[in-house]
């Protein structure tokens, strides 16, 4: 948020400002912090370009007509006071109020109660959609070779190339399949790894430091550099609020995180789990895959219980139907069919050779492989309807495109050949 502090000397500008730097860095960082300053002079030019306006005890006497004004000029715009402790009182702060100021506050009130009043502002707007908050989808799987990564990578490209800020988040400590697949790697990972021993503060900033770019809006954060630290932050309790931190940070600096969980659960995943906006379960229907998808429900069901609608169910076979399948689930633990994506995974023979092609398999497959990658996308809440649509007739027109102009060049070899 936007905070523009107004008072008349610069020495009391200043004071509040320093008041907002020394928050907590967490609390600045979720709230997104910055701050202007201002004399009653010369605010009116910032006015438009702020989301909070905090008036010093400085200027308390002009404090109504102060306020009425900026509200004139951004309706929008919430107000916070400070006034002298010696006048505050019943009749100063009805005058602010009646003035559409939000909260009057004694100079000498504790830091929190600024803060409180941001995070509720900070909320206001979140639930408004003035500041919109990123969507965190993990793709777990009961059990390997269903294709996670692949759709990892896929529903990635297909939310960047629709203008999306999106993060893929390798959560796989062991094999890295996602980054090795994409072929990202370096010195970020000991940025991650710094987080978990404490060698590192994990703050918005080092976020984007340990993010590898693979577009201008597709990154990817990959697993910590060592091992150890990484089996620290999957299972270590005391890692558990790290992972929280984690995953509000990305939610606050991308518009889509993707994260690809590899089958690792432990208690920094099960946070993980209990923050996300969807959940997509990849099975498939062998004997051994629906005994293990249900055993795995049962297992993740006290995470995912109270957000059951979340969970998004999709089959990488279509040999089963899906009430049989489900039937079958269903013997251990009760999923309602309203978790299911009736697009079912697609098989194509790109997905066993795109990874470290440069190209994922939402450009490398088939076009209805396209079109199937591009459903569970909007299944999974990730992109409208209406984005789907646009992405499918851009697609057409590039194929289009593409295949005319193959067809001059192809013309044109033949008829130089001739001559």
């Amino acid at each position: 948020m936007k905070i523009l502090v107004v008072d008349r000397s610069a020495e009391g500008q200043t004071r509040i400002a320093r008041v907002i730097e020394n928050f907590d860095p967490a609390d600045r960082d979720m709230l997104d912090l910055v701050v202007a300053l201002a004399s009653e002079q010369d605010y009116a030019s910032k006015l438009d370009e702020s989301d909070v306006l905090v008036f010093g005890p400085g200027v308390e006497g002009d404090l109504p007509e102060l306020a009425r004004s900026a509200k004139s000029t951004n309706p929008d715009i919430h107000m916070i006071a400070f006034i002298s402790s010696g006048s505050y009182s019943s009749g100063t702060f009805r005058a602010a109020h009646n003035a559409k100021v939000r909260k009057v506050i004694p100079d000498s009130s504790s830091p929190l109660d600024l803060l409180q009043e941001l995070v509720a502002i900070h909320e206001h707007y979140r639930t408004n959609g003035r500041m919109t908050e990123g969507r965190i989808v993990s793709i777990i799987q009961a059990k390997g070779g269903v294709g996670a990564t692949t759709l990892a990578a896929a529903l990635g490209k297909i939310c960047s190339e629709h203008g999306r800020r999106t993060l893929l988040c390798d959560m796989d400590i062991e094999s890295r399949d996602l980054s090795r697949a994409l072929q990202a790697s370096g010195p970020q990972e000991q940025m991650v790894s710094g987080w978990i021993k404490g060698s590192a503060p994990l703050t918005r900033e080092t976020l984007r430091q340990a993010m590898i770019p693979l577009t201008d809006r597709l990154s990817l954060l990959p697993p910590p550099a060592d091992l150890t630290a990484g089996m620290d932050f999957m299972g270590n309790p005391d890692h558990v609020a790290l992972m929280q931190h984690l995953s509000d940070l990305m939610r606050v600096t991308h518009d889509c995180v993707l994260v690809d969980m590899a089958g690792r659960m432990g208690c920094g995943t099960g946070a993980l789990l209990r923050s996300s906006d969807s959940i997509i379960l990849l099975i498939d229907d062998s004997l051994l895959g629906l005994s293990g998808t249900a055993s795995f429900l049962k297992t993740i069901y006290p995470l995912i219980k109270n957000k059951i609608e979340t969970l998004k169910i999709i089959c990488s076979s279509s040999v089963m139907r899906r009430r049989e399948i489900l039937s079958v689930i269903n013997q251990t633990v009760a999923i309602p069919e309203t978790c299911w994506i009736e697009e079912g995974y697609p098989a194509d023979p790109a997905a066993e050779t795109w990874p470290g092609t440069g190209n994922t398999l939402f450009e490398s497959g088939q076009k209805s492989t396209k079109r199937s990658l591009v459903e569970i996308a909007v299944g999974a809440g990730l992109i409208s309807r209406r984005v789907a649509v646009d992405i499918d007739a851009r697609r057409s027109w590039l194929d289009l495109f593409s295949r005319s102009r193959r067809e001059v060049v192809e013309a044109a070899a033949v008829n130089g050949a001739g001559r």
